[in-house]
């Protein structure tokens, strides 16, 4: 008798404690909701990461106008909050919600990493509103939907194209791109691993479970961030990599080191989804082209060493303080060009501005994305890539 009271007061225990668990974990939830309420990235199974729609949030900035101005290499001790932004209806980064296209609008679906959601400034800086305010004075017709997500490459847009087309009918599609989207591709597919479809483009994930349970629950994605800052080997225990043998490669290397084995590789990858990604645009009827940006470390321009200590020696393994991008420049523009993609390489207009303007940061000192300054040049070369698709296609049927 005393056997079997003891085994049903050890099932009770085991029973409380499970529900007390259960509870922790719930209470745990709703606490980093309600904490997390204004963080809009969320992990995605269709897309691999999207935003949430309709979230307002506070935009914190480090950078002063003496830092952006090369004139100060301090930061404040909190940041500004330099204003407020929101995700709109259908989460892509901007105030202005997407409903039913309208006639005879000239709608714009601008794919990107965080330098195009460019969450780091305040929307009227942004590229693509200065871009659609310019557009729009020559034309009210024209609208550009920013689709800009953080960490985005060309086998993530490919996904998103494939939902997109149907749902927003863009007459144009521009994808911006650089050198980082090759380390981008090839950690997507290790991940999560792709199904490709019979040109070789990414059809769909194969392995999505770890990216829906994240998705549900917000205490999970955020203890998943806290593992991959502080032991991120531990993640490959954790959710082991679709495709563990596959090459871990640097975006480096292929901006900096002219290495015909590495730019092979970007070819067969990046290269190929960005040719894919055109062909599914022109069999939906629209148009298509690209927009290469650079970074700060090509120019180069003075940033905050304390965030990135290591950051200059690791250039120089590549040989990044040697070369720039100047092994990247001629592969990006060759490639697009044979593969009769339109495009703008935003180099050109960077460095001449440099040139007369070296004091003046066109990128973050603290934040390496774009300063409100580079953004205005980014603009000007989305600008030019669009009116030169417009004046080559004429469009003479609205989708």
């Amino acid at each position: 008798m005393n056997l079997i009271q003891n085994k049903k007061y050890r099932l009770g225990e085991a029973f409380l404690f499970l529900i007390s668990f259960c509870i922790c974990l719930l209470l745990g939830e709703i606490m980093v909701r309600i904490i997390k309420r204004d963080i809009a990235y969320q992990p995605d199974p269709e897309v691999i990461r999207s935003l949430r729609p309709n979230i307002e949030y506070s935009i914190p900035s480090f950078e002063t106008e003496d830092n952006l101005n090369s004139l100060s290499t301090t930061i404040p001790k909190i940041p500004n909050r330099i204003g407020t932004d929101r995700t709109n209806n259908v989460g892509f980064r901007m105030s202005k919600d997407v409903f039913e296209k309208k006639q005879n609008e000239k709608r714009v679906l601008l794919l990107g990493d965080s330098y195009t959601e460019a969450n780091n400034v305040v929307e009227k800086d942004r590229f693509f509103f200065l871009a659609d305010n310019y557009l729009k004075s020559k034309d009210k017709n024209w609208n550009i939907l920013n689709g800009g997500i953080q960490n985005g490459s060309p086998s993530q847009y490919s996904l998103q194209i494939r939902k997109y087309l149907p749902l927003y009918k863009p007459d144009y599609v521009v994808v911006v791109t650089g050198a980082n989207d090759f380390e981008d591709d090839y950690n997507f597919e290790r991940a999560f691993g792709f199904v490709f479809d019979q040109f070789g483009i990414p059809l769909k994930l194969k392995n999505t479970l770890s990216l829906k349970l994240l998705k549900k629950s917000f205490l999970l994605r955020y203890l998943y961030v806290l593992v991959s800052r502080t032991f991120p080997k531990l993640l490959d225990y954790l959710g082991p990599p679709a495709n563990p043998n596959l090459p871990i490669v640097s975006w480096r290397s292929l901006l900096c080191a002219n290495d015909p084995k590495i730019q092979d590789r970007y070819l067969q990858k990046t290269g190929r989804y960005l040719v894919g990604i055109k062909q599914l645009v022109e069999q939906a009827g629209a148009h298509f082209g690209v927009l290469v940006m650079h970074y700060n470390y090509v120019f180069p321009e003075p940033y905050y060493h304390p965030r990135f200590p290591n950051l200059e020696e690791e250039l120089r393994s590549y040989g990044c303080n040697r070369t720039g991008s100047t092994p990247f420049n001629p592969l990006v523009d060759k490639f697009l060009s044979s593969n009769k993609i339109e495009f703008q390489n935003s180099f050109d207009r960077f460095a001449s501005f440099k040139k007369e303007n070296s004091k003046t940061n066109l990128w973050g000192f603290w934040d390496y994305h774009f300063s409100p300054e580079g953004h205005k040049l980014l603009a000007m070369e989305l600008e030019t890539l669009l009116l030169s698709l417009e004046q080559k296609y004429a469009l003479g049927t609205k989708r």
